[in-house]
């Protein structure tokens, strides 16, 4: 289980990191950006479906990470 907690961590920072480039690109950090792209102001260029693709594996990663760590602890 420790290993799978180590990939997710290496997983979550990559993410953020990918996520830190769009966000410096474009001038709008990612919950605003993403705010936008559910309600359709942003389009659907293939960079910003990525961007949302991005958010959302985030979003999964964090979520396994917090799973792991109550499971570990149990």
């Amino acid at each position: 289980m420790e290993n799978e907690i180590k990939i997710i961590t290496i997983g979550i920072k990559k993410t953020q990191e990918n996520l830190q480039k769009l966000e410096d690109k474009y001038k709008i950090d990612s919950e605003t950006f993403y705010k936008k792209y559910s309600d359709g102001e942003m389009g659907d260029q293939i960079e910003y479906i990525k961007w949302a693709g991005e958010i959302e594996t985030l979003k999964r990663l964090q979520q396994n990470l917090m799973e792991l760590s109550e499971a570990e602890v149990c």
